[in-house]
């Protein structure tokens, strides 16, 4: 083998592994895990969300200032411009400061406190809906997943049999309107994978609308369906909600923000003094001499110079009840009515859902414990009668009544499965945590 031959031989070998490896890359199933941490990378509300927080925590060093508003330094001066005065001149300058004297301060610390609270249950929430959100997309790409590998075994026996009909026709052993049975069930079984495809192809780019990443390519999913679980009673689960939920809890530190919200309104009725202090120097001439008894001549006039230093305080006060202070505290009084009416609502939501998602989980899971007594069994059962069909043991009307309960049997239960882990997503959204931390 030439060097030519021998580099040719190594490049496609090399361009052979590489092949290899990709393919094994593509088809690495994606699971549940993966997609949750890849849904956070992107997502551009929670990024927002984690914004919000650090937004917040700007808004609690600002509300915790000492002061209400900066001090404010004034300096301003003055001198002849004429020059018929030359020498005089006058100097000022000031500094003013509000002070709080009804305990507003403490009251926009707690303000600014809870409002990074609420930030961070805002975030919490969002993530909790979120994982939730992956979660519904994710098994329902898995339960059309796992039905297109049922329909994709019965299309290729039904393609199979079909074929071994027309053979059996063509030697006269059946009857054209049995061979026909069977082309129509192939015909039935390519247009039922057919749409499960289509149904799958959507809830493929469903789930990469939120993963955030529409490039990535999703040939399947892994993850396990959830197993038997002692299912907690509707009192137990209200109990977790009202306790654990982010929304519920953000909308407590609403009520309580707005109350303290309303403690300031009422307090700023309470005057803050404005105090000030100021310095003036000023210089001035007068006719006559000076205090050395020098004269200072100005135009042909004799002068005398003087210069003055003052020191000045004050003391002001705002007049509030020009300021529309009557209406700010009804406002303020009224929205911490409206938070405590829609912390009263999301209660009444809350239990309305817990109830309901708990009953319909209930029936997801009888309707699976009915079937999975007899799933193992599905698909042996299948084949035996594939084979006794084949063998001549049956005919096709015994064999296609029989074959197609076992495969609408095996549908329904997989339909069950997905049904039931709907339900308890639902509950786990209403819950406010992941199924396996309601237990812990």
């Amino acid at each position: 083998m030439s060097q030519a031959q021998k580099f040719n031989f190594l490049v496609i070998l090399l361009l052979a592994c590489l092949g290899v490896a990709f393919k094994l890359w593509a088809s690495e199933s994606l699971t549940l895990n993966e997609a949750i941490q890849t849904t956070f990378q992107n997502n551009p509300e929670l990024k927002a969300k984690q914004a919000s927080l650090e937004a917040a925590q700007g808004e609690k060093k600002r509300q915790s200032a000492p002061l209400p508003n900066s001090p404010r330094v004034g300096i301003q001066g003055s001198t002849d411009v004429a020059f018929e005065n030359e020498g005089e001149y006058k100097f000022e300058a000031g500094l003013s400061q509000e002070f709080e004297i009804g305990g507003q301060r403490g009251l926009r610390k707690q303000i600014g406190s809870l409002e990074l609270e609420k930030a961070k249950k805002d975030l919490e929430w969002f993530q909790h809906r979120l994982v939730l959100e992956v979660k519904q997309a994710f098994y329902r790409l898995l339960y059309l997943q796992q039905k297109k590998q049922i329909l994709e075994d019965i299309a290729a026996s039904n393609k199979e049999l079909a074929r071994f009909a027309s053979q059996r026709q063509n030697q006269g052993l059946i009857t054209s309107f049995e061979g026909d049975l069977w082309r129509l069930e192939d015909a039935d079984s390519f247009s039922d994978l057919s749409t499960t495809n289509a149904e799958r192809n959507e809830a493929r780019l469903n789930l990469k609308k939120i993963l955030g990443d529409e490039t990535i390519e999703i040939e399947r999913v892994s993850t396990p369906w959830p197993k038997e679980f002692s299912l907690p009673s509707e009192e137990q689960l209200l109990e977790i909600a009202l306790s654990g939920r982010a929304d519920l809890q953000r909308q407590q530190l609403e009520i309580q923000q707005k109350e303290k919200a309303y403690q300031l309104a009422k307090r700023s009725r309470i005057p803050n003094p404005d105090f000030s202090f100021g310095y003036t120097r000023e210089k001035s001439l007068f006719g006559g001499g000076d205090f050395t008894g020098n004269p200072a001549v100005v135009g042909g006039i004799s002068n005398l110079s003087k210069t003055d230093e003052l020191f000045r305080f004050g003391l002001s006060f705002p007049l509030n009840i020009f300021a529309g202070k009557k209406g700010e505290i009804a406002k303020a009084q009224a929205e911490k009515k409206v938070a405590d009416y829609e912390k009263e609502s999301l209660q009444k939501r809350i239990s309305k859902d817990l109830k309901d998602f708990r009953e319909r989980l209930i029936l997801a899971r009888k309707i699976v414990l009915h079937y999975q007594a007899s799933a193992a069994n599905l698909d042996k059962n299948i084949q035996l009668l594939k084979e006794a069909y084949q063998k001549g043991n049956i005919d096709v009307a015994t064999y296609l009544n029989y074959r197609d309960r076992l495969i609408k049997a095996k549908l329904k239960f997989l339909e069950a499965r997905f049904r039931l882990t709907e339900s308890l997503t639902s509950l786990e959204l209403a819950s406010g945590k992941p199924w396996e931390k309601v237990h812990e």
